[in-house]
């Protein structure tokens, strides 16, 4: 993973993610409202992982991250996931791209824990879950991301990044 060295200097939350996103050349996604982003950033990091930076910048915030590829997933923590001791059943679902075949090293990201599984050659996943109202982020390369929630995750059904593979394509 490549080290980074950013300062921030009287900036907000909001800003100071964008510098982030500009200097790593991560994209950066955001699945709900950004939470404190008008809290104000003084803070160097020297060679620090883009890890290392969101944990900091986000530790007293609302929000947190999912790291996914070079792609950031920014959510709202989910005060009932935050103990993922609190998992118990297995659930089994299925990842399909556009043409209805399994997606096979999908990223599978149980919202508001640290979990994280990926798809195995047919699209399957094995998933310990909490109940059916948990939400999974659903993150492929090449894919938009998903969020769905575990009731809806039998068969997750992923669409071209149409942006994305225009990039490739011109590159």
């Amino acid at each position: 993973m490549s080290k980074i060295t950013i300062q921030f200097k009287n900036q907000s939350l909001d800003s100071a993610l964008c510098q982030l996103k500009k200097e790593s050349g991560y994209a950066f996604v955001y699945q709900d409202t950004l939470e404190n982003k008008a809290t104000i950033i003084n803070k160097k990091f020297k060679d620090k992982t883009i890890a290392q930076i969101l944990n900091v910048l986000l530790a007293h915030t609302k929000n947190n991250y999912a790291n996914i590829y070079s792609s950031v997933i920014i959510y709202k923590k989910d005060e009932i996931m935050s103990n993922p001791s609190n998992l118990s059943s297995l659930k089994i679902g299925k990842v399909v791209d556009e043409n209805e075949r399994g997606v096979y090293g999908a990223i599978i990201h149980l919202k508001g824990s640290d979990f994280q599984t990926v798809t195995n050659s047919e699209g399957n996943f094995n998933l310990p879950i909490a109940n059916s109202d948990d939400e999974l982020i659903i993150a492929f390369l090449g894919y938009l991301p998903r969020v769905v929630k575990v009731r809806d995750a039998r068969v997750i059904k992923i669409e071209p990044n149409q942006a994305e593979l225009l990039k490739v394509i011109t590159i």
